[in-house]
């Protein structure tokens, strides 16, 4: 996903970076975000990181950011999210399929 900020586009994705640099900034760990301020935080690091990451210089100030992140990067982002949901919840009934497949639970014994 890309957001464009002045004609330029930035790439945008979770990281581990991301993570890090939202708790150096805002002293919380990303589950405890609240409000649109800590949800705009998140969505800035995310940004700065995948640029960082890509190799990609990305100096835009948190409010020219926040500014410029309308609703259909909104819903790109949601949509984002929901795949990413999505493909862990098969990986995890997968490795659990497998699981039971390779250890039956037994009987409880009367």
């Amino acid at each position: 996903m890309q957001v464009k900020i002045n004609n330029k586009s930035y790439p945008i994705r979770v990281t581990l970076g991301a993570q890090l640099l939202f708790k150096q900034d805002t002293g919380k760990e990303v589950t405890a975000m609240s409000g649109v301020e800590d949800f705009g935080k998140y969505l800035w690091c995310c940004t700065k990181s995948a640029s960082m990451a890509d190799g990609i210089e990305f100096d835009v100030p948190f409010e020219q950011f926040m500014n410029a992140f309308d609703q259909d990067l909104l819903d790109q982002w949601e949509d984002l999210q929901q795949e990413y949901v999505e493909k862990k919840t098969k990986m995890i009934v997968a490795r659990s399929e497998k699981f039971l497949q390779n250890n039956p639970i037994a009987e409880p014994q009367k």
